[in-house]
């Protein structure tokens, strides 16, 4: 019997995880305050692209391309909600004075989180990407795929939308995002989310690039 064990990545991101809640956890012990689990939420939410990257790399394996590309289309769907996080670095303006450090380094814990799972399923995606696709149609997809991460930032912290009204609300998600398209700062944040997503990518390649890891 084939035996599943869990990555040296994913145990990784587990322990970073963790961390996050318990240092959400200290601090509710310690004041009876609520504060900070809506961003436990958003970092599972984070988590949800990584397990679509991971049942898509599943089912390359077994040569199942329909359940494959059903896999990469959640991905795409969710994969916003992974650097999403770093919007929450908003909420530094609205902490407690007495706790400002230990509530800052819990935020920033968790954008970080949110921003390695983001970028890790997105390294495992490519690797499909050039599977099948080859190297240079993998990178334009790449692109593409951060592009619309940034615009779904964008509709997720100013225009308050989350990936679930793409199934309960469609035509309104639809119709609003089609016109968030042609607004002015729409556009330059997108930009701006897909700079930054992009550099942080290809340094994450230029830095480790494991091909073992994707087998």
């Amino acid at each position: 019997m084939k035996k599943h064990y869990i990555s040296r990545s994913t145990k990784s991101l587990l322990i970073l995880s963790g961390l996050c809640f318990t240092l959400f956890l200290v601090r509710f012990l310690l004041t009876s305050e609520m504060l900070g689990f809506g961003l436990v939420w958003n970092l599972f939410l984070a988590w949800v692209p990584l397990f679509f990257a991971l049942i898509a790399r599943r089912y390359s394996k077994k040569e199942n391309h329909i359940l494959l590309y059903l896999s990469l289309g959640f991905w795409l769907l969710f994969f916003p909600n992974a650097p999403y996080i770093i919007t929450d670095l908003v909420h530094l303006n609205h902490l407690t004075a007495s706790l400002w450090w230990f509530d800052s380094l819990g935020i920033f814990m968790t954008a970080m989180t949110g921003l390695i799972l983001g970028i890790y399923s997105l390294s495992i995606v490519h690797y499909l990407f050039e599977k099948y696709w080859g190297v240079l149609m993998a990178w334009v997809t790449v692109f593409i795929s951060i592009l619309l991460s940034g615009f779904g930032i964008y509709l997720g912290r100013f225009s308050r939308f989350n990936s679930w009204d793409l199934f309960t609300n469609p035509v309104f998600l639809l119709q609003s995002s089609l016109n968030e398209a042609f607004n002015p700062l729409a556009i330059k944040l997108t930009l701006v989310f897909t700079l930054v997503l992009s550099v942080l990518y290809i340094s994450f390649r230029i830095l480790k690039v494991q091909p073992d890891e994707y087998q």
